[in-house]
């Protein structure tokens, strides 16, 4: 998501908590608005990102979670709760060989990730939606998965191994 978006997405829902959640008593609001605001402002910073990235583990995968952990390493000295503790060192060391392939592990993340969204999009309403589809649209979308597939495989393999490996990958074959 671009940052610009972000920005966005995090300014509606502050304004959207702020106005449906506090109560009318004066001297409550205060606090209310006041934690509430600790609590959006919270969702700024590094170690809200590091827990938000550690929650979807599973989902995102291991490459996104270790690349931000390299990353991390340059504002280490910044976060309030390092320099709290005594500016303590960066806690992991990654060698030169390690980080590029990290860096190759989430660009390969983030890649898999776009053409995932991208045969979300071309499938439209017909997306099986935590793999349920409707009994009527089963055939429409069985035809256009196997069409997906076919597409992926001719953009993305370059070799008969490729083709065998995508065929074997495939999520959507039953």
């Amino acid at each position: 998501m671009a940052p610009h978006q972000q920005v966005s997405i995090r300014q509606t829902s502050q304004q959207t908590l702020t106005n449906s959640i506090l109560p009318s008593k004066p001297k409550r609001r205060t606090y209310i608005s006041r934690t509430l605001y600790k609590a959006i402002e919270f969702r700024e910073t590094t170690s809200f990102d590091m827990l938000l990235l550690a929650q979807n583990l599973l989902i995102d995968g291991e490459a996104l979670y270790q690349s931000r952990c390299v990353d991390l390493e340059e504002e280490w000295t910044a976060l309030p709760g390092v320099q709290a503790s005594g500016n303590p060192p960066y806690p992991l060391q990654f060698s030169a060989d390690e980080v590029a392939r990290i860096n190759e592990d989430a660009c390969g993340a983030i890649r898999g990730m776009e053409l995932m969204q991208s045969l979300k999009q071309s499938l439209g309403q017909m997306w099986p939606e935590k793999c349920v589809v409707r009994p009527e649209q089963y055939d429409d979308v069985k035809r256009l998965l196997r069409q997906a597939k076919a597409d992926l495989i001719n953009q993305l393999a370059h070799s008969e191994a490729e083709v065998v490996a995508w065929e074997k990958a495939w999520p959507f074959d039953s």
